[in-house]
């Protein structure tokens, strides 16, 4: 908890050096009668103590993001929640752009349960482009590599999708969206010469929307 207390001062100190466009302090209280969800109602209060630091420097941007949590009646369940990262803003032309994002993540329980523990590196990169004042293309991936403390449950997965957005004066709408995800999990449960399993799913989604009036609109959407 000193340590604690020493990173976050030494934190707000940095931010007043760095000058940050943005700077945030919170503090919440929550209480409630079944903290965990399930037929015995435990009651506890919730403490959450929570900043954020945003700093632009020319086209990138640094931003970091604290959280600490303690439950005054489970404390084991305590936790400390910690983020960094770099994003970049890259502008082709008028309408199209490129943006992209680096984060490193980690929280950290109390020793009951640090098998939790995990720190993670992702990274997004966007791109936006208008096709024409009323057609818009948007692709996304993500990549995400997690460890955690009990290594049974580290992973790498991937995230791309697609889509592609068109509005008429006719008040109507079309949309199609295409995604595919591949989750890889580093270590088997058993002993096997099977290192790992991977679980992978693609999905194709389309929506058809028309505007009835000012205030009524119809939809028809689909998922494969």
């Amino acid at each position: 908890m000193k340590r604690l207390i020493v990173s976050f001062f030494a934190f707000v100190l940095m931010s007043s050096a760095l000058r940050a466009e943005m700077f945030s302090l919170s503090f919440f209280q929550h209480m409630t009668d079944n903290v965990f969800q399930n037929r015995y109602l435990e009651k506890d209060q919730l403490s959450s103590l929570n900043f954020y630091l945003d700093k632009d420097f020319s086209k990138i941007s640094l931003f970091t993001e604290g959280n600490y949590a303690y439950l005054n009646k489970n404390s084991d369940f305590s936790y400390y929640f910690q983020s960094i990262g770099l994003d970049y803003l890259h502008a082709i032309n008028k309408k199209s752009a490129f943006y992209f994002t680096l984060l490193g993540q980690g929280a950290f329980y109390r020793p009951d349960y640090d098998d939790f523990n995990y720190l993670s590196l992702n990274f997004l990169g966007s791109f936006k482009t208008y096709l024409s004042p009323t057609s818009i293309l948007k692709s996304n991936y993500v990549l995400e590599y997690k460890l955690y403390e009990y290594s049974l449950y580290d992973f790498i997965s991937h995230l791309l999708d697609v889509s592609f957005d068109s509005y008429f004066r006719t008040k109507t709408t079309i949309k199609g969206e295409l995604n595919w995800g591949y989750k890889n999990y580093l270590h088997s449960l058993f002993q096997t010469e099977e290192e790992g399993q991977a679980i992978q799913i693609l999905a194709v989604k389309g929506l058809v929307a028309q505007g009835i009036g000012g205030r009524v609109g119809l939809n028809v959407s689909g998922t494969k």
